[in-house]
């Protein structure tokens, strides 16, 4: 269970972070990410993702050190054709990144001048 939390939190934060350059580039019109001349102005810059990527690492090994459940030895292994990541932890996934990308992407209209 600790190593699906790990997992989560991981690749949260990561298609947060794509969803967030992505969008920005597709939206870049809209939310004023073009500077003069046409040239485009991205979300993160490529620092940003590697201190992002550097820092995620000590609070999703804190959720791997978590105390154990009290009845996780009772439980049935998961089935034989489950994959490490589920189709309900995707959807997940893509719904805390989507949320994370459209907060960053709301913050950086606000502030920009041409906003």
């Amino acid at each position: 269970m600790h190593r699906r939390k790990f997992q989560r939190y991981l690749l949260s934060s990561n298609i947060g972070g794509v969803m967030t350059v992505f969008f920005g580039v597709l939206l870049a019109d809209a939310i004023g990410l073009t500077a003069q001349g046409g040239s485009l102005v991205l979300p993160l810059l490529a620092t940003q993702v590697l201190w992002i990527n550097l820092t995620d690492g000590a609070p999703a090994l804190a959720l791997g050190g978590d105390p154990t459940d009290a009845g996780t030895m009772t439980r049935p292994p998961p089935p034989l054709g489950e994959g490490v990541v589920t189709r309900r932890m995707w959807a997940g996934i893509m719904f805390v990144g989507a949320a994370m990308a459209t907060g960053v992407l709301l913050v950086l209209d606000a502030s920009l001048p041409a906003g």
